[in-house]
């Protein structure tokens, strides 16, 4: 199947996955409809954030948003990594934005030093604490272990945030192909219970509460108290938990819970470990909030079959699935175990390498921009003029992309850009040879089970050999055995008779 240009979306609810996954595979994306009908239509204030951030973390990203907000056009630029500070809207924790640093950190050019500033922990988006010991501890089932560092410098609850953490993430060449199908069973449990600007028993009635609903299945528990005050406690009162399970085998599950206006400690530990021990009974490899991660790292392993088991797939996971169909051209295999009611998750890699670490596609990242915000494109393309483009009117006068300037680039612009799309054109190449490779996966399985067949009925083959080589053995020992009593029963008759 060849790629198009621009793959098309509709709607907001997966905007930081498709950013996500345009980036890695090098694929433009449209997405249309952004809340359309809504009394305020079009992107929130998190999400030209998230814009924002990508394009930090990017060389040569270009960005068009449509006037009503309700469209952007996104191409994306080669990961660039090195030094970013941001500060987050409050209306989303700076977990959101840390889990497009984590896909998109190990790809960089450099070192990935992002400093985030926000809310730390809420009841959508993945806190900081899980990220440090769940999210990131799951790198080393890629092969990422050494350098990656989260640290959680102020504490910041919503409603006005004010915390602060400094993410660290090394360069890689590849990640490693994932082969983890054993669950294992509940080791322990740890957790991390915070208290910001409130009474440090709080933490402690949270860690009680918590315990008293785990205890009774598992006695390893062990729950941190986290108590800030004064200017690492943030803007606002509030508390939370965090808790994670490891099993025998090294899987980690999690679960947290962020208290809200009138809520007591008691209610926030109970629910919490009522929480994890749900994501418990779901079983895998994997827990629900970190399918994606698998399942994206999965596809950038190596061109062998990558395998794991999960949970049932979350609505969130379906549709990264499908995501990662369209911009990948990739498919996974899923075959449901009744027995555990997990599900087994193959697919085949793709042999991503970091564009950065390949001399193939090493280039100057640093020459040149490329990337920034541009007015609205229509689906036909470029217009030249004002007369030409419907949306002249809303173009700043000092915007870098305007066309009056466009046509005045300069060489050196153009070079650049001649490299970088040599370097997409090579990408494409990369992600094109996956199409050809769409059946390997099933022949992969089918010569498995051909071996273990075939592994099978030597075993028994040789076994009825031997039985027969035992028996003829045996046969000839008892000859040999039967004439050497009657030979000697021979010679003791002759004697006796002899002597008569």
């Amino acid at each position: 199947m060849s790629k198009r240009d621009v793959v098309q979306y509709e709607g907001h609810q997966f905007l930081k996955q498709r950013l996500v996954l345009s980036v890695l595979s090098q694929q433009a994306v449209r997405i249309d409809r952004i809340r359309p009908d809504d009394t305020n239509p079009g992107l929130r204030d998190y999400e030209v954030s998230l814009l924002r951030l990508v394009e930090k973390v990017t060389n040569g990203s270009r960005i068009v948003i449509s006037p009503t907000g309700t469209s952007v056009v996104f191409r994306p630029g080669m990961v660039t990594g090195g030094r970013i500070d941001m500060d987050c809207p409050v209306s989303r924790a700076i977990g959101y934005y840390l889990e497009v640093l984590v896909a998109l950190g190990p790809f960089g050019k450099e070192q990935l030093v992002a400093t985030l500033r926000g809310v730390t922990m809420n009841n959508v988006d993945l806190s900081v604490d899980t990220v440090r010991t769940a999210t990131l501890v799951n790198y080393r089932h890629f092969g990422i272990e050494e350098g990656v560092e989260l640290r959680v410098t102020k504490r910041g609850a919503p409603p006005r945030g004010g915390g602060e953490v400094r993410f660290i993430c090394p360069v890689v060449r590849a990640v490693k192909a994932l082969r983890f199908v054993d669950a294992g069973r509940i080791r322990r449990i740890r957790g991390i219970s915070y208290a910001t600007r409130v009474s440090p028993q709080t933490a402690n009635r949270m860690v009680e509460a918590a315990r008293g609903e785990l205890n009774r299945f598992i006695p390893d528990i062990y729950i941190y108290t986290d108590v800030y005050r004064g200017a690492e406690s943030g803007l606002s009162p509030g508390f939370g938990i965090s808790l994670v399970a490891e099993s025998t085998t090294g899987a980690l599950l999690t679960a947290e819970l962020c208290a809200a206006a009138g809520d007591a400690p008691e209610d926030i530990g109970r629910g919490a470990a009522r929480l994890l021990l749900a994501e418990i009974a779901r079983g895998g490899c994997f827990d629900s909030a970190h399918q994606w991660l698998a399942l994206l790292l999965m596809v950038l392993g190596p061109e062998h079959a990558a395998k794991t088991r999960i949970g049932k797939l979350t609505p969130f996971s379906v549709q990264y699935l499908r995501d990662i169909r369209d911009l990948f051209n990739t498919t996974f295999k899923l075959r449901p175990d009744p027995a555990s009611n997990t599900v087994l998750v193959t697919c085949l890699g793709t042999g991503y390498t970091n564009p950065a670490d390949d001399p193939r596609r090493k280039m100057s990242y640093n020459q040149g921009g490329g990337g920034g915000y541009r007015p609205y494109e229509p689906s036909g393309g470029h217009s030249e003029g004002a007369g030409g483009n419907p949306y002249a009117p809303y173009l700043s006068e000092g915007n870098p992309r305007s066309d009056s300037e466009g046509r005045g680039a300069s060489t050196k612009a153009q070079k650049l850009r001649d490299e970088i799309d040599h370097v997409v054109d090579i990408m494409n190449e990369n992600i094109q040879g996956v199409a050809k490779r769409g059946q390997d996966l099933d022949q992969v399985q089918d010569k498995t089970t051909k071996l273990r067949d075939d592994t099978q009925l030597f075993r028994r083959s040789a076994g009825n050999v031997r039985k027969r080589m035992w028996w003829k053995n045996m046969k000839w020992k008892i000859i040999i055995g039967a004439c050497i009593v009657l030979i000697i029963l021979a010679i003791v008759l002759g004697v006796v008779y002899g002597k008569k």
